[in-house]
């Protein structure tokens, strides 16, 4: 409360008839309020276990592809849930719960069956997830609908949107950010007409998207793991005699950060130590990275 010490204060500053209540006391700790007490009360403690819950069920090891290691948020426009997952979405299917202990205290968030249908309405595939309205959230609808609360529906969705972008803030903060790669937030307006209203819809696409992300990371661990094997060094240090003292800095400096090179150096007019030229080009192509020293840059160092 930026200014203001006491509530006396306010009451003071707004006696002014050109000054409102919302100039000295915005909102905005509504849906902050219950974006870190969600994360702290909730996520912060079950996340850290979630993957491997989701690793060890039947639905995970039966359906492989088919059930990505994420939590997916419903957050739709009206701050409501539906009360069961799919009771009025043929598509959606409460089929159980993932076991979670933390502190000798019990946690089991919903496991749903999502049904993908062709045009024809037959079933095309089927995925599973897990995936909950967060109790704090939902809070939000239930203000709504009081009438002591004079809260109104604009209200309601900024307070809906703050509540995304704080939460969004908050799993991709540097400090969070492990926890944020196991979660999807999906925010939708719930209170149109239209299939992107659906609990069925919003799942379908989070759980294509995560599955994809997921798929294209690991291609991309892969293809980096075969580009690294494919060299056997990262540096090659190419140098002459006289840069020895400029090498032995370098070394320092990929010693420290743990990098991988190897050293060739041509033998000087008349010397007879030094690399052969056949050794010298079998260590430059086993490196990813050839640094070349030579005098001239010695001397401006």
């Amino acid at each position: 409360m930026p200014g203001f010490r006491t509530y006396q204060a306010i009451d003071q500053a707004i006696s002014a008839t050109d000054v409102t209540i919302d100039s000295v006391l915005p909102a905005g700790n509504l849906a902050a309020g219950m974006a870190w007490s969600h994360f702290t009360g909730y996520l912060e403690l079950v996340l850290p276990e979630l993957a491997q819950g989701i690793k060890k069920s039947d639905w995970f090891n039966d359906n492989p592809g088919h059930m990505p290691l994420c939590l997916f948020m419903l957050l739709p426009h009206s701050g409501r849930s539906t009360g069961k997952l799919g009771d009025d979405d043929r598509d959606v299917e409460e089929v159980g719960q993932i076991e979670i202990i933390i502190n000798h205290r019990p946690y089991s968030p919903k496991v749903c069956k999502v049904t993908e249908r062709d045009k024809n309405g037959h079933i095309k595939s089927e995925y599973f997830c897990v995936a909950q309205y967060p109790g704090a959230f939902c809070a939000l609808g239930t203000i709504k609908e009081e009438i002591l609360c004079s809260f109104t529906k604009t209200q309601r969705d900024v307070e809906v949107q703050r509540f995304y972008h704080y939460l969004n803030e908050i799993l991709n903060h540097e400090k969070y950010k492990q926890y944020g790669v196991l979660t999807k937030m999906l925010m939708y307006d719930d209170e149109e007409k239209g299939e992107s209203a659906t609990i069925s819809y919003q799942l379908r696409k989070g759980v294509h998207d995560v599955i994809r992300n997921q798929l294209e990371k690991a291609a991309e661990g892969v293809k980096k793991t075969e580009e690294t094997e494919h060299y056997r060094d990262e540096v090659c240090l190419l140098y002459h005699t006289k840069d020895t003292k400029l090498v032995f800095k370098v070394k320092d400096h990929l010693d420290k950060n743990k990098i991988r090179y190897s050293q060739a150096r041509p033998a000087s007019s008349g010397e007879r130590m030094g690399d052969s030229l056949s050794e010298i080009e079998r260590r430059v192509r086993d490196a990813r990275w050839v640094i070349c020293l030579s005098r001239s840059h010695h001397k401006k160092i």
